[in-house]
């Protein structure tokens, strides 16, 4: 048996060792990227006011892309984001189920929390 608490994946509430890992991610990638953090602050905003699950599904879609996409040169940033997205469980589609995005939405606001420790 794991030490962690072992959560169901479709739940919205994260663990502290996820909440950890996405903040330590949205840190490293704002920190070595700082001229992204305005853009990424610009899309968060809007991805907090999406309610349709289809927007939350492709806002997340286009953003994990994008992120892969600019992170092609460090090996490290990519090791990174795809140990916190294995972690995690979460798919590079994004949602598959509406009631899977609350879940996302946390996920995003962890990331997120990482990255304006360097605005």
């Amino acid at each position: 048996m794991s030490i962690f608490k072992k959560i169901n994946k479709n739940d919205e509430a994260l663990s502290m060792i996820e909440v950890t890992t996405l903040s330590t991610v949205g840190y490293l990638v704002a920190k070595k990227n700082p001229d992204w953090v305005d853009d990424m602050e610009s899309w968060y905003g809007l991805f907090q006011n999406t309610g349709e699950f289809t927007e939350v599904q492709d806002m997340y879609k286009h953003a994990i892309h994008t992120l892969i996409e600019k992170v092609t040169d460090d090996k490290f940033l990519q090791l990174q984001i795809k140990n916190a997205m294995t972690l995690l469980e979460i798919d590079f589609e994004g949602p598959k189920l509406p009631e899977i995005a609350p879940r996302y939405r946390k996920i995003i606001d962890a990331f997120m929390s990482g990255v304006k420790v360097m605005k």
